[in-house]
């Protein structure tokens, strides 16, 4: 059997990695059975001013609930999501109720389906350092008969139909990597006489036979002709 009047939230944050920060107090009257990796529970349990962050968008939210535990399924008797006091605004108060069950495989939350209704804010400034890289405020709201939400905690698919207004997206400029080829054009001078070839790059030999040629050309020039000597 397992009981507490008041389990701090905080102690269940490496098991669920979709929410982080978590705070609040877990209440539970629980029978455990079963094998060690496939447990069944009876009893109840209860979340009480819970605070969390949830990683997708990265925005924070409260939690309160009761649940009923059969077997491996967590069932969900009442439970509501709400925006935290900053993310209201006047006549915008943002609450979800959900209904539906998740499983709990060797002690780690698992599958879930659940159904949302109501509305409630999803994307606020914050959501500009998720995956979603977008920003400002987009509040959404259900249709009557509400989304429905299942999955698991690592892959999720949600479906429904949702309601938008006034909302105000920024998606700010993404980087792009840019390759800039740079070449050069050899060029050759021959026979420029207003420029003076730098013999300093050249080598020994190199030089030697080059200002060899030049004087045979001056002693040509000039009447005369001198042999090269080292």
């Amino acid at each position: 059997r397992v009981y507490s009047e008041g389990l701090q939230m905080s102690l269940l944050d490496p098991l669920v990695p979709t929410f982080n920060q978590l705070s609040g107090i877990l209440k539970m009257n629980l029978t455990v059975g079963g094998l060690a990796k496939k447990p069944r529970f009876t009893g109840t349990m209860s979340v009480e001013q819970c605070r969390f962050l949830f990683v997708p968008n990265n925005m924070y939210y409260k939690l309160d609930g009761t649940f009923q535990p059969e077997g491996e399924l967590i069932r969900v008797k009442q439970a509501v999501v709400r925006n935290v006091d900053e993310d209201n605004r006047k006549g915008r108060v943002g609450a979800i109720t959900i209904q539906g069950s998740m499983a709990f495989r060797e002690l780690v939350p698992s599958d879930f389906n659940f159904t949302v209704n109501g509305k409630l804010l999803v994307v606020n400034k914050n959501t500009r350092t998720s995956d979603l890289a977008v920003y400002g405020e987009l509040p959404v709201e259900t249709a009557p008969q509400g989304i429905f939400y299942t999955g698991n905690v690592e892959r999720s698919l949600l479906r429904g139909l949702v309601f938008v207004n006034n909302s105000s997206l920024s998606f700010p400029p993404t980087s792009s990597s840019v390759q800039e080829d740079t070449f050069f054009i050899p060029v050759s001078v021959i026979d420029d006489t207003a420029h003076m070839p730098a013999y300093s790059d050249l080598s020994l030999v190199s030089r030697y036979f080059r200002l060899a040629a030049q004087r045979d050309s001056i002693a040509q020039m000039g009447g005369g002709a001198r042999s090269p000597s080292f």
